[in-house]
């Protein structure tokens, strides 16, 4: 359960100071792919810089993000450096059985997986701000949200008018980010029905439905280029796929199965092209700094 404090951007709420002993997030490259960089721990103020020069001196098209939250206008502005790059991130996973997570943690090098092998809190707002959103392993999300608020000790210095309007405020901002990244309003409802120190974890079907894949924006973009499966198939593949049992399911999957591998490289090769571009953009601009 997280106990640090979320913060809204510095124009619209006074900062929240986080214990000396919090360390802040991490950046680095994936031991499994190149192309995958890796965030982990407590998102806190002067983490955007941290990760922009990351971003900005070596390219990278995915990013595995383990983390239980921190402040949330440093967030924000991570995500929309994210999206800038059109970034794919990844989540951990809940359903991962024992043997399966622990490679998964070896895979991405979390140093402290028992804390930080979740998104959950800010690390929400960098996860909606990819172009492309998955699991580690399977729909299980271990991706969770909560209530944006102040410590008390901020909230106590300001004034009955000044609480709500701070609390209007961090609506306002929560709502548009939203909308900006292409997630359902129902989120934000279902973030600020929720106690500030009470984790709600988005249910697989949820996950599936609302941000697995593609964002809606690119979809049939997406698929207009790499369709491979026919809607008919697809249909059968999404039903079977995970509880294929008679001879005549299985038979089925196998049959679609070199489709759906040729889809999946095609969208993942499609993504990275998009990074790139991006990428190549932020040179011609001036803004890159490889090493």
């Amino acid at each position: 359960m997280l106990k640090g404090s979320l913060k809204l951007l510095p124009a619209l709420l006074a900062g929240v100071l986080f214990a000396h002993s919090v360390r802040s997030a991490e950046i680095s490259g994936s031991k499994r792919d190149d192309r995958v960089a890796v965030l982990e721990g407590v998102i806190v103020p002067g983490d955007y810089e941290k990760v922009s020069q990351f971003i900005l001196s070596s390219v990278h098209s995915r990013i595995f993000l383990g983390s239980p939250g921190g402040d949330l206008g440093e967030a924000i502005k991570i995500g929309r450096l994210l999206r800038e790059f059109k970034f794919q991130t990844i989540v951990p996973s809940r359903n991962a059985g024992e043997a399966i997570q622990k490679m998964l943690v070896q895979l991405s090098g979390l140093q402290n997986p028992q804390r930080n092998y979740v998104c959950t809190s800010a690390c929400f707002f960098l996860f909606i701000a990819g172009i492309q959103r998955m699991a580690d392993y399977g729909e299980s999300p271990g991706l969770g949200i909560h209530r944006p608020y102040m410590s008390d000790a901020d909230v106590r210095l300001l004034s009955a008018d000044g609480a709500m309007k701070a609390a209007t405020n961090t609506r306002a901002v929560v709502d548009a980010y939203l909308r900006e990244m292409g997630v359902p309003a129902k989120y934000s409802d279902a973030m600020f029905s929720i106690q500030k120190d009470t984790i709600k974890w988005i249910d697989p079907e949820s996950f599936t439905a609302d941000f697995q894949g593609f964002i809606p924006e690119l979809i049939d973009w997406v698929r207009a280029r790499c369709k491979k499966l026919t809607d008919a198939e697809r249909k059968i593949w999404d039903a079977l796929k995970d509880r294929a049992a008679t001879r005549a399911e299985n038979l089925m999957v196998q049959n679609m199965l070199p489709k759906w591998s040729e889809q999946y490289r095609c969208e993942y090769d499609l993504q990275a092209e998009l990074s790139l571009e991006a990428y190549e953009k932020a040179l011609q601009a001036g803004k890159l700094k490889l090493r």
